[in-house]
C-alpha cells in the first residue's frame, strides 16, 4: 500500500455468490462497495455520509466516506479529491489512518480507521 493517494478513483472487486447473497439481504439505503459489508450510517454532512463497515480481506471496522450527491459536480470531486490526498499524508495517532480510495458505481470514496466513541460534536457537547 501506497502512501500517495491514487490521482483517480478507480478499483472494482468481483463479487462472489455469499456476498451477492449479503447484497440482498443489505438494508435499504446502504451501498454495496466491493470488499466492504457495510453495516451502519455514522454520520452524514453536507457532502458526504460516513459509514461503519466491515473491511471483509482484513477483518477489521473501518469508516468508509462517501459523497452523497450522484451526479457531484467538478467542485465537488475536486473537493473531495483534496481530502483524500490530505488523509493520506496524515501520519499522528489522533488521526485515523488512511487505507485507501476508490469509486463503484460512479461514487468516489475512501477508507480510514474506524475509531470508536462518537463524533466530534457529541464529545464537545458532553457535560463536564
Amino acid at each position: 500500500m501506497s502512501d500517495e493517494a491514487p490521482d483517480d478513483f478507480n478499483g472494482t472487486q468481483a463479487q462472489s455468490p455469499e456476498a451477492e447473497a449479503k447484497i440482498k439481504s443489505r438494508p435499504k439505503g446502504f451501498p454495496d462497495i466491493p470488499g466492504y459489508e457495510i453495516l451502519s450510517r455514522l454520520g452524514k454532512g453536507g457532502m458526504g455520509v460516513v459509514w461503519l463497515a466491515n473491511d471483509i480481506a482484513a477483518d477489521r471496522l473501518v469508516a468508509i466516506k462517501q459523497i452523497t450527491s450522484l451526479e457531484a459536480n467538478s467542485t465537488e470531486l475536486g473537493r473531495f479529491k483534496t481530502e483524500v490526498q490530505a488523509m493520506s499524508r496524515m501520519k499522528h495517532p489522533n488521526i485515523a489512518q488512511y487505507f485507501t480510495s476508490g469509486e463503484h458505481e460512479g461514487q468516489p470514496y475512501f477508507v480510514l480507521e474506524y475509531c470508536s466513541g462518537g463524533n466530534l460534536a457529541e464529545y464537545l457537547n458532553r457535560q463536564p
